[in-house]
C-alpha cells in the first residue's frame, strides 16, 4: 500500500511538471503624475528577448493586466480619482475610481483579458493608455500612475514541435511501466 501511494505521488509530480503552462510578464515602472484630462500611453512587450515569448513558437491562452495608483503620501484626497484605461482601442475601465498612497500601499486594479484584447496580444506587444477624467464635481482630479503589469500564460504552438511532445511521451511511458509493475505485483500475490 505504501509503495502505491508513493508511486502515485511521484507520477503526479512528473505529469504536473510536464504539463505546466508557460508564463511571460512585463512590468512598466511608470511613476508619472497625471492631472485632470491628462493621459499616459505605454506599451507591454513580452516578445522582447528578456521576456522569452516568441509569436512564431508560442500562443497566449490567458492574460491579465494591472495598474497601480497613488493619490498622496500618507493618505489620499477626500474622495477618489477617476480614470479610464484602454488596451489598444478596447476600453477596460470607464469612470474607475482609484486612490492609494505612497506610504501605505498603491491601489491596484486588475482585469483578465479576453476576445480581441487577447487576440491583440498574440504578437507579444500591447499598448495601453490611462487617462484621468475631467470631473464636474468641483474637485481637482489628479493621481500618480505608479506601475503597469501584464501577466500572460500560454503554450507552445503544437505544429512547431510535432506530436507527440517528448516530455509527455516519457511521462506516459513511466505511467505505463508503473501500472505494469503494480499489476505484476497484484498477480504475484494471487
Amino acid at each position: 500500500m505504501f509503495w502505491r501511494i508513493n508511486i502515485g505521488a511521484f507520477l503526479g509530480v512528473i505529469l504536473g511538471a510536464v504539463s505546466h503552462a508557460l508564463m511571460w510578464q512585463d512590468r512598466d515602472y511608470v511613476g508619472v503624475f497625471l492631472g485632470e484630462g491628462q493621459s499616459y500611453t505605454g506599451e507591454f512587450d513580452i516578445a522582447s528577448p528578456d521576456a522569452g515569448y516568441d509569436p512564431n513558437q508560442h500562443e497566449v491562452t490567458r492574460a491579465r493586466v494591472g495598474f497601480s495608483f497613488s493619490d498622496g503620501y500618507r493618505r489620499g484626497d477626500r474622495g477618489g480619482e477617476w480614470v479610464d484605461v484602454w488596451l489598444e482601442s478596447n476600453q477596460l475601465w470607464n469612470d474607475r475610481e482609484v486612490d492609494g498612497t505612497h506610504r501605505y500601499g498603491f491601489d491596484w486594479i486588475w482585469r483578465g483579458l479576453s476576445g480581441t484584447m487577447l487576440t491583440d496580444l498574440q504578437d507579444g506587444v500591447l499598448s495601453y493608455t490611462v487617462k484621468v477624467e475631467n470631473r464636474s464635481d468641483g474637485r481637482y482630479n489628479d493621481v500618480w500612475l505608479k506601475q503597469a503589469k501584464l501577466k500572460a500564460w500560454g503554450q507552445e504552438v503544437p505544429s512547431v514541435h510535432g506530436v507527440p511532445d517528448g516530455g509527455a511521451t516519457i511521462a506516459l511511458l513511466i505511467l505505463a511501466l508503473a501500472i505494469l509493475f503494480l499489476l505484476g505485483q497484484q498477480m504475484a500475490r494471487g
